[in-house]
């Protein structure tokens, strides 16, 4: 309500417009979410950290939540995204955050997906990394019947770098999938990948 413009200009500016069935599917539903934005020059001391949790309503149930994540230039945060449920129901975590880094800033994103035995999830994580920006993620991916992480990065300045690590635990017909899309268009920018896992 605060910045009508900046919010028409950020949501779906990365995650695109039909692109995605999810992503339109989650822009068409969301009802909840979150919008992060720091402010040039500001260094957050202390972590953010969003906990989605899911309740047993007494039938599957569907979420949509929505993260706008701004980091402005030469900024700093911590980020940290959690997904949890209470007790074994079936439901559907339709997730989309949208990252922007500018010029010289820094974000760590780690985020933690341990809901219950019989969720389904899904996340689709947008990256935008500007000119000596930095993004740094750690996703963790432990509970739910199926979980898939969609990770896209793209670099809008040239010395930018992505570091992504992920860890998995899988068992009992669990499914858990990470798909990475890095993409390199710009000179001298940076990436490395490092996922390990549990079966």
């Amino acid at each position: 309500e605060s910045e009508p413009q900046w919010m028409a200009g950020a949501l779906g500016r990365l995650s695109g417009s039909g692109e995605s069935a999810f992503a339109a599917l989650n822009t068409a539903l969301a009802r909840d979410g979150a919008v992060l934005r720091v402010a040039a020059g500001v260094r957050l001391d202390k972590p953010v950290e969003l906990l989605h949790l899911s309740v047993d309503e007494g039938e599957p149930a569907t979420s949509q939540p929505r993260i706008l994540v701004a980091i402005e230039s030469d900024a700093e945060a911590v980020l940290i995204e959690r997904y949890a449920s209470i007790g074994p129901h079936r439901h559907f975590t339709n997730a989309i955050a949208e990252i922007s880094i500018e010029r010289g800033g820094r974000l760590v994103h780690e985020r933690l997906q341990e809901e219950g035995a019989q969720a389904l999830h899904l996340a689709g994580l947008y990256v935008e990394v500007g000119e000596r920006a930095g993004y740094r993620s750690c996703s963790a991916s432990l509970g739910g019947a199926w979980a898939r992480t969609e990770l896209r990065v793209r670099y809008s300045g040239e010395g930018g770098e992505a570091v992504v690590d992920g860890l998995y635990l899988a068992g009992d017909r669990q499914l858990v999938d990470f798909h990475l899309d890095v993409e390199h268009e710009l000179p001298g920018c940076r990436s490395e990948q490092h996922f390990r896992g549990l079966l």
